[in-house]
């Protein structure tokens, strides 16, 4: 495997992400896993005002400085909002990247944060609206659950309907859906060598770690997805073709998705669906009887044995994740399966231990489903927005290294705190009440 320096590692670097990048080494990490700006104007802060032309050529930059460092074959996974994801997506496209795949996250807890139009006409014309009860809201930050385990703002306030004939008239009409999705490109550094197989080998990037990350199912003998050949041209680009080769047998869960769910969403998704029931079958040896259930031509070939039994349940059981309640580097142990929910309080604060009032906080069993798609144990794994540190705690955990940057010292030292090291400066971090509890703490 080619040898190139390697990053200091296991350690968070206060800066502006563009400084920060261009001093690490080239070829030097295996992945790089980021919530960068959505480019939305989030919450009016500043370093969310762009422009659509501005925020692409931002997503371009900081992505062609993360491509240098980037081994080739490794993957970048970013997250991006629900309006501008086309932006961050041709960003990192115009960068040299190949987009290799869109996730998407869905969650139950978005607040819609439109305009109200017949409160809107009747506001224009100047009528007072008829008074028909209270009402408890929350005006909190973003103006509902959009990132939970925060404390909510709830204050009483009159209930109206429209009054003039107008705005009667567009009653129930707004501007805005709720919003329940966010959208992550899955990208990849070309490879360098003239195949996939040798670029793994010679880099240790190209792959994603697919039995790593299965979704639990059903006991079986068989494997239920039908596995194409390697079809992976010098530049890494798939046909999508089926090379009938063997479906080895695997029990270990159904292959992973690109939709994540919480648990409101996947609730949702199954009540509305309602039970399904998939049929089991028993294929014992089939040599010559590929062709059945086939459309046209199939050139299967190849020998398929194996066992599927029936399953049932709602149609979210397909978009599971996994979570570590601990780690082991022998095992690789997946010691749990769950949806993915926004953050915590708890997981925020470790217990209380800190203030961590970042408004973007990420979940971090979902950061350990991303970082362990992408990375093999003990490869380095590149966030240049660490906010908070939710990635590189997620990185810590399932046994990779990890290099962040973050540019405001705050978040900085939260993100420290979270990872087990030493805040440069703990008054950053520290409520009273936490700071006995932190001395000495190491958040493994």
């Amino acid at each position: 495997m080619t040898t190139m320096p390697d990053p200091d590692t296991n350690i968070i670097r206060t800066g502006d992400c563009l400084d920060v990048l261009a001093e690490l080494p080239e070829n030097s990490v295996h992945a790089v896993v980021c919530d960068p700006p959505y480019g939305l104007g989030f919450m009016g802060r500043s370093w969310d005002q762009f422009d659509p032309h501005a925020y692409q050529d931002f997503s371009e930059h900081w992505s062609t400085e993360a491509k240098r460092i980037l081994k080739p074959g490794g993957h970048l996974i970013a997250f991006s909002g629900n309006r501008t994801h086309h932006r961050l997506f041709s960003g990192v496209e115009d960068a040299g990247y190949q987009i290799r795949d869109t996730l998407t996250w869905h969650y139950g807890q978005g607040m819609p944060k439109g305009r109200d139009i017949g409160k809107a006409i009747d506001k224009e014309r100047g009528v007072e609206r008829e008074v028909v009860g209270t009402e408890e809201v929350d005006v909190g930050m973003q103006g509902g659950s959009l990132h939970a385990g925060r404390e909510q703002d709830v204050v009483e306030r009159d209930k109206t309907v429209e009054t003039s004939p107008e705005a009667k008239a567009w009653s129930g009409w707004n501007t805005a859906l709720k919003p329940c999705t966010e959208f992550l490109v899955l990208a990849r550094n070309p490879v360098a060598e003239d195949t996939i197989a040798e670029n793994v080998l010679e880099w240790g990037t190209g792959a994603l770690n697919i039995d790593g990350n299965r979704i639990p199912g059903p006991e079986a003998d068989g494997n239920w997805e039908s596995v194409s050949d390697d079809h992976e041209g010098p530049v890494g680009e798939g046909t999508g073709l089926s090379g009938g080769v063997e479906s080895e047998p695997d029990s270990d869960g159904r292959w992973p998705p690109n939709v994540i769910y919480d648990e409101a969403a996947a609730a949702q998704l199954d009540e509305s669906v309602g039970e399904l029931e998939s049929g089991g079958m028993d294929m014992g040896e089939h040599t010559d009887n590929n062709e059945q259930n086939v459309y046209g031509d199939f050139s299967g070939g190849g020998e398929r044995t194996g066992s599927f039994p029936a399953d049932s349940g709602g149609p979210s059981r397909y978009f599971k994740t996994h979570g570590w309640d601990g780690y082991s580097l022998e095992t690789n142990a997946r010691l749990r399966y769950k949806y993915t929910s926004k953050a915590s309080t708890s997981e925020r604060t470790m217990g209380g231990r800190i203030d961590n009032p970042h408004p973007t906080v990420k979940p971090i069993d979902l950061m350990e489903w991303l970082v362990s798609l992408v990375s093999a144990e003990g490869q380095v794994v590149l966030d240049p927005f660490c906010g908070s540190g939710s990635t590189l705690k997620a990185a810590k955990g399932v046994g990779r290294e990890f290099v962040g940057v973050e540019r405001e010292p705050e978040w900085a030292d939260v993100a420290r705190c979270r990872c087990g090291l030493s805040p440069e400066d703990p008054s950053n971090v520290r409520s009273e009440e936490g700071q006995a509890g932190l001395e000495g703490f190491v958040d493994d």
